[in-house]
């Protein structure tokens, strides 16, 4: 699990990446930024919002792990709380290659993902559909003691991430 936080700075509308010198990390955040900045309006964020602030984005990688692009959808929903203001549930946790199209791509190592998850606590999980044959493979336990919601596009992941909309 790679703990994610965005914070706003006054600026110039950039973005960066703290935490992280995993270059497939940073191409998912730049994928994520410019997805929102597009989106923005349809998400009741304003596109002014961006003109006058600096993104920040940590991802607490531990122990030289590489997650690489499978964090882009829990960059995505990080960047549209602190734009929103509006949090994602206490207990949710994301994991999904995005496309600057608002597609989910199906991810490496999901089993152990989720895996971590259970042991970590988490309660709802959101994976990419094109994972969804994946899951077979976990243990009942695992895969009955959490809430996890397969998505294919971008939209749906929001809208599941924060209760239907903002």
């Amino acid at each position: 699990m790679v703990p994610i936080t965005v914070a706003l700075h006054a600026g110039s509308g950039g973005v960066d990446v703290i935490g992280s010198d995993d270059r497939a990390v940073r191409e998912a955040t730049q994928v994520a930024f410019s997805w929102l900045r597009t989106r923005a309006p349809d998400l009741g964020i304003s596109t002014r919002a961006f003109a006058g602030a600096d993104v920040r984005v940590r991802a607490a990688l531990h122990g030289g792990a590489r997650h690489g692009t499978s964090l882009g959808l829990a960059i995505l929903l990080a960047m549209i709380s602190a734009f929103s203001g509006r949090a994602v549930p206490e207990g949710t946790c994301a994991v999904g290659e995005i496309t600057l199209r608002g597609v989910v791509l199906r991810v490496e190592a999901i089993c152990e993902m989720l895996l971590a998850a259970h042991r970590a606590g988490v309660r709802a999980v959101l994976v990419p559909k094109f994972n969804h044959p994946d899951l077979e493979a976990l243990s009942p336990t695992v895969r009955y003691a959490m809430d996890i919601e397969t998505v294919s596009r971008m939209d749906e992941a929001v809208a599941a991430a924060f209760g239907g909309g903002l």
